[in-house]
């Protein structure tokens, strides 16, 4: 469906708001995917989602579905017409609103929905203005920040929440941290979130409880604060095996054992695991006594252990049978969007002159990890604030200066 664009009747498809399969191909267009994100506007109103899996009762595949909460805002007909196309919107990182007054019933701001500065939506039961995107337009995601931009308001400017989240500080823990990296949060929901929450629901279609779990990744790209951002989504204790202790089983045994005393959940961090154990190494000691406690630790549904390592190709391959590091997940070198993601991150709270060009920035670093342009746009954010000192005015930030640093530093 790569470029085209689907019209139909809403009273063509199967449901008022379900597009499945069978519409596509009477429509003669087949190539339809599970894994693309597609826009469907209807009166005006648009939302992007993917194929939705089948609601129970109904006799049909895979469908693409707005949400329920939408269904009155659409204010559909039979007869109304529903346009499908491949989205090609950026998804929302964060956004900024103010309460307002108005009288017409403004669209919710839920999980889908394309918003805009200055759109009137509802959130939570008020009534809203936005007043900024980042980027500047998109649509909402569960990982969309929401704050709002009203200094009197009893929220306070500085603090913003995921959707359907309380209020939480800038600096808040879990997913929060993870800039540029939705496509992994993704995949620890999948893999780990959701067995780890739900060990019955493992044991069931996975014949065991999540037991290890390998984050691999080139260095600098975030392996260690994915894994501590997961502990804080589960609220679980963080117990690390330390390198220097990993031949010593007195040490890591001990470690598994207080992980099995925990009155909650645990993650224990093998890290970096390359280095505790040498590469195709089977005869390491250290090598020997993990994959004795991760056996040990099996029908533990409280325990994981969470690897950190390079590349899994040299690590042992015992260590990543099932029931050991079964589930492998991969961090890569960030693409243009999420290097574009990490820079509006990172430069979030830097004080600037104008507009930065957050797409040039991210053309202009393809061989840049998250390490690298975090120490860059702190090296430009201590270059404005010596700058700053020097002149006894104002210093603010500029695309220009940080093009100027990239050029200086090449640090990759």
């Amino acid at each position: 469906m790569k470029g085209a664009t689907l019209k139909c009747k809403v009273d063509d498809s199967i449901d008022r708001f379900a597009i499945d399969a069978h519409t596509f191909r009477q429509l003669d267009l087949p190539s339809i995917s599970y894994l693309q994100v597609y826009r469907i506007e209807i009166n005006d109103r648009v939302w992007h989602g993917k194929l939705a899996e089948p609601v129970e009762g109904k006799q049909w595949g895979n469908v693409l579905l707005v949400s329920s909460a939408l269904a009155e805002q659409f204010d559909v007909s039979r007869s109304s017409i529903a346009t499908i196309s491949v989205s090609n919107a950026d998804r929302v990182a964060s956004l900024k609103y103010k309460l307002c007054d108005n009288t017409k019933t403004p669209l919710p701001i839920v999980e889908g929905i394309e918003v805009h500065p200055d759109n009137i939506c509802r959130l939570d039961g008020d009534t809203v203005k936005i007043i900024t995107c980042d980027p500047g337009a998109g649509y909402i995601t569960k990982e969309t920040r929401l704050g709002n931009a009203d200094p009197s308001n009893s929220h306070s400017k500085s603090k913003f929440r995921r959707l359907g989240q309380e209020f939480q500080q800038e600096n808040a823990a879990g997913f929060d941290r993870l800039a540029g990296k939705n496509d992994v949060i993704e995949e620890v929901r999948n893999k780990v979130l959701l067995p780890f929450n739900n060990p019955d629901l493992a044991t069931e279609h996975l014949g065991s409880p999540l037991n290890g779990v390998l984050i691999y990744g080139p260095e600098g790209v975030g392996k260690s604060t994915v894994v501590k951002a997961t502990a804080e989504e589960t609220n679980a204790t963080i117990l690390h095996v330390p390198a220097k202790g990993a031949n010593d089983p007195e040490i890591v045994q001990g470690i598994y054992k207080k992980a099995s005393s925990q009155k909650g959940k645990c993650i224990i961090s093998v890290d970096p695991l390359d280095t505790i154990i040498p590469a195709q190494d089977r005869e390491s000691t250290a090598l020997a006594i993990l994959q004795e406690c991760l056996n040990n630790s099996q029908q533990n549904e409280q325990v994981i252990t969470i690897a950190v390592a390079r590349k899994p190709d040299q690590l042992p391959h015992s260590l990543l049978r099932a029931g050991r590091l079964e589930q492998i997940i991969e961090i890569p070198l960030p693409n243009r969007r999420q290097r574009e993601e990490l820079f509006r991150y990172f430069l979030r709270d830097i004080k600037a002159k104008s507009v930065i060009d957050y797409p040039l920035l991210a053309d202009q670093t393809e061989t840049y990890k998250g390490a690298d342009i975090q120490k860059l746009s702190r090296e430009a954010g201590t270059g404005v604030m010596i700058e700053a000192n020097t002149s006894k005015g104002d210093a603010e930030i500029t695309t220009e200066k940080i093009l100027d640093f990239i050029k200086a530093r090449c640090f990759p």
